[in-house]
């Protein structure tokens, strides 16, 4: 129950309970309570009572904002951070970049750990191909720091699989959530991502990949049911005839338009942070549902603003941005 609804309670009981202890003494009758059968002594009691519980709860919401104030407060440090395959691989891509991700991770551990990497982001985040000996190296060495030192969500999972050997994972490296409850968040995920200009773009690409010849203004007034309103016709055609260029001048237009797609981890790493919003936070009454997503991915940096105008009410916010500061 929140503070203002406990007050609220506070408030009835004490009206009620000054009624009822009025009413003893005059016998009064109100239109909103009749007590024309209630005896002088039972209500004088009842109204002693409430008057006591009045006091009892307003004693306690003083205790509680006492307490708050006293308790720790989140500062920026403190809030959930999600962290892309892209901004993990361009961070080995010099020393520096790399030991200050290093510090990120090492200094959120220290405070009780809010970072997290999505398992599909861990596997695209693959040494084999990097581009030299050096990110090689470093790819590897974060790689392993990630798995020892961040958190991840996983479905719920048996203690032990079905042959009957123990599940290989820690669970205080993961927060489980249900099979459906992971389903409801990616569906939710992909349905917003997919009205992304990014991905709308990828729709057009597949029908010039077809052979089909229509016009950028032609395909957004055809397709207007998939686009959102978060964006204009102009932004969407835009994209389009960006993506259009680039197609044109691709040789391998398969690999491109496969860009232009809506991942797996996008999907997986905003349903994520759609999730961690509900986990309980370490501040108690402090709630900590502002959760960061360090992403140059422009599908994630596209659907933020898709995800605030859907959900204009809702109080927690999902910011995506390509560096940390």
């Amino acid at each position: 129950m929140k503070k203002r609804d406990i007050r609220f309670l506070s408030i009835i009981s004490l009206i009620l309970g000054t009624f009822f202890l009025l009413n003893s003494k005059t016998n009064i009758t109100g239109a909103v309570i009749d007590s024309s059968g209630i005896s002088s002594t039972f209500s004088l009691v009842l109204g002693i009572i409430l008057i006591i519980i009045s006091a009892i709860i307003f004693s306690s919401t003083e205790t509680l904002e006492r307490k708050l104030e006293n308790e720790p407060k989140p500062t920026k440090e403190d809030y959930p951070i999600i962290i892309d395959t892209n901004y993990l691989i361009d961070a080995c891509r010099d020393r520096d970049s790399y030991d200050h991700l290093v510090e990120l991770i090492k200094a959120r551990r220290d405070k009780g750990n809010s970072i997290y990497i999505p398992s599909e982001v861990l596997k695209e985040l693959d040494p084999t191909k990097a581009r030299n000996e050096r990110q090689k190296t470093l790819q590897s060495q974060l790689k392993r720091i990630i798995k020892e030192q961040t958190l991840r969500l996983e479905v719920d999972r048996p203690k032990y699989n079905e042959s009957g050997k123990e599940s290989k994972y820690d669970p205080s490296k993961v927060f489980s959530y249900t099979k459906n409850r992971k389903i409801r968040y990616e569906n939710m995920a992909r349905s917003l991502l997919e009205k992304t200009p990014k991905n709308i773009t990828s729709l057009y690409l597949n029908e010039l990949d077809k052979g089909v010849k229509i016009s950028v203004r032609s395909f957004i007034e055809k397709n207007k049911s998939k686009l959102d309103g978060s964006y204009s016709l102009s932004d969407y055609e835009a994209a389009l005839n960006k993506g259009r260029r680039e197609y044109e001048r691709e040789i391998d237009k398969r690999k491109l338009i496969h860009r232009y797609e809506v991942s797996k981890g996008d999907v997986e790493i905003l349903a994520n942070s759609f999730y961690i919003q509900n986990i309980p936070n370490r501040y108690g009454n402090h709630d900590l549902d502002k959760v960061t997503i360090l992403s140059a991915d422009e599908h994630l940096l596209q659907v933020e603003k898709i995800f605030d105008n859907k959900f204009k009410k809702r109080k927690g916010k999902i910011v995506v941005k390509p560096e940390y500061n």
